[in-house]
């Protein structure tokens, strides 16, 4: 699981670099010494995250049924 320090790097990146996932995930995964593939994210994850972003203006996780027991 990310961070939300690690979640706006990764959208940050996202936008610093014509909006391309594959290059954020590939340059977090640098800056952060994780193998290449071994990521805590897919590009089809990081787009969805920055959907999220974007819709929300959050960072954080959506709320799930079991969070409010």
């Amino acid at each position: 699981m990310l961070s939300a320090p690690d979640k706006a790097l990764l959208v940050k990146l996202f936008y610093t670099n014509e909006e391309s996932a594959t290059i954020a995930l590939r340059i977090f995964r640098v800056q952060k010494n994780v193998k290449s593939g071994k990521g805590p994210l897919t590009p089809a994850g990081l787009l969805k995250l920055v959907k999220h972003f974007e819709e929300t203006g959050k960072l954080e996780d959506r709320a799930r049924a079991d969070d409010h027991a």
